[in-house]
């Protein structure tokens, strides 16, 4: 989808459209982990050769921040380093009242090196 696509169906689902979000990788904090930041931009990669569009840390009216929501397929995904049921619910809780896909990716379940990483997320995800 093109930027004035993406950016109509953003603003028609009443978020706003934060253009240096857009089709961008973006850092959530200084908290973020290596691997989390690696498998993010890897998984971004992805969708950009699949031209498809996204954004990370795209933020919900409700302050949620999503690490990435793909327009085309109106899904988010976030990528977590722990497996809590606690932290589980609280995402689905978040991002399901918007109509959303969600998917947790574990990042100790992602390949350690770029190449393998891009294969798995692209023959699981997409």
């Amino acid at each position: 989808m093109n930027y004035l696509n993406s950016k109509r169906r953003v603003e028609g689902l009443g978020f706003e459209f934060n253009k240096y979000a857009f089709n961008q990788v973006r850092f959530h904090n200084s908290n973020e982990t290596p691997k989390h930041y690696f498998c993010k931009a890897i998984f971004c990669k992805v969708l950009k050769d699949m031209d498809l569009s996204f954004f990370t840390e795209f933020e919900f009216p409700n302050k949620a921040e999503a690490d990435i929501y793909v327009v085309d397929k109106h899904k988010v995904f976030e990528f977590e380093t722990k497996r809590c049921p606690l932290t589980k619910a609280k995402k689905e809780s978040q991002y399901r009242r918007w109509g959303m896909d969600l998917h947790i990716i574990y990042t100790d379940s992602v390949p350690d090196t770029a190449i393998e990483a891009y294969k798995h997320f692209l023959a699981t995800y997409i």
